[in-house]
């Protein structure tokens, strides 16, 4: 597990590296295909992210009647439900950017291999404007009512996943159990700080400030936003699947045998 987590942030770090790149260098086809490239393999590790997370779930609600279970089992569901919904409206956001007549970055593609194979792709390599976006959550200098409401759910998640942590130590702490389970969700927390790290005012490289939401896509090429959009559901499916992974592994630690888990 702690070998494709480290992979999977190389690919973060590496994603960045490009980011840079590409502001210095005069976008060309090459590094708008590089984003894309990086962008399509974290979805990639979205999906087995989501995978792990069902079977967490399921492990979870099938052991719902055992006591140890109890507490989690009754919890979770706020966890996936806070989760699916920014995850949702995020890409619901990208859905419409992509999809656009107005931009038409989706093309049918016919497999040379085969004749009568088509299938339809992104071009990423067109995906160098930045105004879509702008208009979507910028009008002059205020937000349009989808960039509040972009700024709500992503200020308000960590606190959301935070709340239900809390909720879930105090009810074990608070039970008649014998033996409490000792659930230790500090890293948790201090990755949903480094994750979903806000302040209204960021300073740029020359030392001003914009604010958050300008700062992190205002005049941004498409390919650009998207990725960093990307970028945000991986970290939400990533806090999703280590909060399932920590319940479990401290169910197990409690010392349950292992025929427990179904």
């Amino acid at each position: 597990m702690a070998g494709k987590s480290d992979t999977r942030q190389k690919m973060i770090n590496m994603m960045y590296l490009v980011f840079i790149a590409m502001l210095a260098l005069n976008i060309s086809k090459e590094v708008l295909a590089t984003l894309g490239i990086l962008n399509d393999d974290l979805e990639s590790s979205i999906v087995e992210l989501e995978s792990s997370s069902k079977i967490n779930y399921d492990q979870i609600s099938s052991n719902s009647d055992n006591l140890d279970y109890k507490i989690a089992s009754e919890m979770v569901g706020d966890i996936k439900n806070v989760s699916d919904d920014f995850y949702n409206f995020i890409q619901n956001i990208k859905d419409s950017l992509i999809s656009s007549d107005e931009n038409n970055y989706l093309k049918e593609v016919s497999v040379k291999s085969n004749r009568d194979s088509i299938i339809v792709m992104t071009d990423y390599q067109i995906m160098d404007k930045s105004q879509t976006l702008d208009d979507y959550f910028f009008v002059g200098d205020l937000y349009t009512e989808k960039g509040d409401l972009f700024l709500d759910k992503f200020t308000n998640y960590p606190f959301s996943i935070n709340e239900t942590l809390d909720q879930i130590t105090d009810k074990e702490l608070n039970s008649e159990k014998e033996t409490k389970i000792n659930y230790e969700f500090g890293s948790i927390k201090d990755d949903l700080s480094n994750r979903f790290k806000y302040s209204e005012k960021v300073v740029t490289s020359e030392g001003t400030e914009s604010p958050f939401l300008n700062y992190n896509f205002q005049g941004f090429p498409m390919i650009a936003s998207i990725s960093k959009l990307t970028k945000i559901q991986s970290d939400i499916r990533y806090i999703e699947n280590k909060v399932l992974t920590q319940i479990l592994n401290a169910v197990q630690n409690k010392g349950l045998n292992f025929n427990t888990f179904q």
